[in-house]
């Protein structure tokens, strides 16, 4: 991929400022003409590193663009045709210059005519720039500007906040596009168009279905059956998860995800669940007994308590929940037997409260509030799912976000607000083509997909986000509706 690092201009930015002599003017025309051979030379070769030249050459332009004008204007003061008369730095000079930036100017068009993501940004900062003029002559007042340009700052700002947060910044009244800001979003904006260009899984088809992971399940995955299951059926087989959160779409025989596996399409909704879900649920041991506090057991009794005068066989509307709030409690102790070295020293308190509950609810006669409690109590003193192991425990604390993408697979809507499109049964891991993952982890996850023979393409999140730009706001399955 090709570095986002701004290259610095061989050529001081503040030169305008400077006198310049016929010599520098010399080796300024000098500069525009080499900087315009290695633009022709990209647009002849687009693999070359086509990022950092344009950057050379629209940072060089920018600065010649000034020195001209002030050149320009100088000449036309009285003082200026005075100085002229005696300047080293004569008229022709600066049409010399005025020529080479003109054929500079023109390679570079070329390179942003064969360059989607050069046009793109070519594009946004053009409107950028016009509303920021507007803005400072409004006084900053986005009330006073027209309709047509509060429409048009805001159908950017609607384009372009999927890939960046902040992308309301650059509508400030302020010279931002100037700005260090600007020009690391303008890199990954380029660079998330390059690794699309070159993947092959998207080439003649699109994403359809977008699935948020983190590392430590998709490890487990390539080390047995290179299969994705839905959470109900892990737990059948006493499989406690290892990362993402414990939803009540695991709750037995209601939860949507027992039989089923959650993801969402290929839109601006689905991409933001789908990072939300994957960067969000990070498994740490300190959080998971947060939640298993005597406060937090006695707040889950008051809640059964409520709801059994409602539903004796907790089979109405809350009786789901009731059954869930229980069942996560014992599966955090499940998983906090793989992830925490100093279980053993940590659970005495745990269970120390359950009897103390227990106790309790024999008293108040809650006695079917008791067999949840002793479930909890039960998984405190089996053993672990699976035999804890350094490398395992390494894995959850280092585990990082993933997302893995299909161009075959469908599912059927669930869920609007989320575009939550769910997938019957398990998946193979051969129905995937590709997978998005934070830059720094792009090599890890590609070597670990290699190593499990599994043909799946790497690229970073900014990828998904860059596709994220022009998916509409919903899946079509709601889309229709």
């Amino acid at each position: 991929m090709i570095s986002g690092n701004i290259p610095k201009t061989t050529i001081d930015s503040h030169a305008h400022e400077i006198p310049l002599s016929k010599e520098k003017f010399s080796n300024l025309a000098a500069k525009l003409k080499d900087v315009a051979v290695k633009v022709d030379a990209c647009v002849q070769d687009p693999s070359k590193n086509y990022l950092q030249i344009s950057n050379e050459a629209r940072d060089l332009k920018k600065v010649v663009k000034q020195i001209i004008k002030d050149k320009e204007v100088d000449h036309k003061t009285a003082v200026g045709k005075i100085k002229g008369l005696f300047s080293k730095s004569s008229s022709i000079e600066i049409a010399n210059l005025k020529s080479q930036y003109k054929e500079l100017e023109t390679s570079y068009d070329k390179l942003v005519y064969q360059s989607p993501a050069l046009q793109l940004t070519r594009e946004v900062s053009q409107i950028l720039r016009r509303t920021n003029r507007l803005l400072i002559a409004a006084g900053g007042n986005m009330e006073k500007l027209d309709m047509a340009s509060r429409s048009e700052i805001d159908r950017l700002c609607e384009k372009f906040s999927i890939f960046d947060k902040k992308f309301k910044l650059f509508t400030a009244p302020k010279n931002s596009l100037a700005s260090p800001q600007w020009n690391h979003f303008r890199s990954r904006l380029i660079n998330a168009h390059e690794e699309l260009k070159t993947t092959e899984a998207m080439k003649t088809h699109k994403l359809t279905w977008l699935h948020g992971t983190r590392s430590p399940a998709m490890e487990v995955m390539l080390a047995t059956d290179k299969t994705m299951h839905p959470a109900g059926e892990l737990l059948e087989h006493h499989i406690i998860p290892l990362t993402g959160e414990l939803g009540i779409g695991i709750v037995p025989g209601a939860g949507v995800n027992n039989n089923n596996i959650s993801g969402t399409s290929l839109s601006k909704t689905g991409v933001d669940t789908t990072l939300s879900y994957a960067q969000d649920f990070k498994v740490v041991a300190k959080d998971e007994w947060g939640q298993l506090t005597l406060k937090n057991l006695r707040s889950d009794i008051e809640f059964a308590r409520k709801i059994f005068i409602k539903e004796p066989q907790l089979d109405g509307k809350f009786g789901g929940g009731v059954k869930f709030s229980f069942l996560k409690a014992a599966l955090y102790v499940g998983r906090l037997k793989v992830i925490d070295q100093d279980f053993h020293k940590n659970v005495g308190q745990l269970k120390n409260d359950l009897n103390l509950l227990i106790k309790e609810c024999q008293i108040k006669k809650d006695e079917k509030i008791i067999p949840y409690l002793e479930k909890i109590l039960n998984e405190c003193d089996s053993p672990p799912f699976i035999q804890p192991t350094p490398q395992i425990r390494a894995s959850v604390a280092n585990s990082f976000p993933l997302i893995l993408g299909s161009t075959e697979i469908e599912g059927k809507a669930h869920f609007k607000d989320l575009d939550e499109h769910i997938v019957a049964g398990s998946i193979s891991l051969n129905r995937i083509q590709v997978a998005f993952t934070d830059t720094e982890n792009i090599e890890k996850l590609r070597d670990n997909i290699s190593k499990a023979g599994l043909k799946i393409e790497v690229m970073s999140f900014d990828a998904l986000l860059f596709l994220g730009i022009s998916a509409p706001l919903l899946g079509n399955n709601f889309e229709k509706k």
